[in-house]
């Protein structure tokens, strides 16, 4: 099975999205910012990461920088979630290494999707 890394700073979306997304097949772990989510990309080595920009402590793109320079890391798949919407955000996130950019606020089909192009369920 594989294992989506959800870092999101607000609780609500986060659950949101875990809760669907796990409806949907998945396992999906999660973080609350980007210091813990980088902890957790580590540990678990997940197929898939669904990130958020604007968090405290480490910003997504901080995050996104952290694990491509990271051998073990570098390849896993990146998806922007945000509410950072202007062109200056995605062209940054994409420069960063993010592979898909979602903005907020979101369809959760438009996510599964997304999450099943790279990761199969269960």
């Amino acid at each position: 099975m594989g294992i989506i890394l959800l870092v999101e700073d607000t609780s609500e979306q986060r659950d949101l999205i875990a809760m669907y997304l796990g409806m949907n097949g998945y396992h999906v772990e999660v973080a609350n910012d980007g210091i813990e989510g980088l902890a957790q990309a580590r540990k678990l080595k997940p197929d898939l990461i669904l990130l958020d920009l604007g968090m405290p402590k480490m910003d997504g793109y901080q995050m996104i920088q952290e694990l491509r320079a990271d051998d073990a890391l570098k390849d896993i798949p990146i998806v922007i979630i945000s509410a950072w919407t202007a062109s200056t955000h995605r062209e940054r996130a994409r420069a960063a290494g993010a592979d898909v950019f979602i903005t907020k606020p979101f369809e959760l089909t438009h996510i599964l999707k997304t999450v099943q192009k790279y990761v199969l369920p269960g």
